[in-house]
């Protein structure tokens, strides 16, 4: 982070919206897509969706945080 703020912010902002918090897009679609297959009554289809969205939201902050916050791995020293 220290070394590529820039990249981290826009990184943290794009993992947001990919996991599907409130004012980014991906909250509208994963929102429509879940509530489509909860309607349906196809629970196991829906539960299927759920995992995968809960899944998304987790690699997406693994990755910042390994990434941007973890033990630096490099010899030179990285830039934007």
């Amino acid at each position: 982070y220290k070394f590529m703020k820039i990249t981290a912010v826009f990184m943290i902002i794009g993992s947001v919206a990919l996991a599907g918090f409130y004012p980014f897009a991906g909250f509208f679609s994963k929102d429509k897509i879940l509530e489509a297959a909860f309607v349906s009554d196809k629970f196991d289809i829906y539960a299927v969706l759920l995992i995968g969205a809960v899944l998304t939201a987790f690699y997406s902050f693994r990755l910042v945080m390994l990434v941007f916050f973890g033990k630096a791995k490099f010899e030179h020293e990285p830039h934007e």
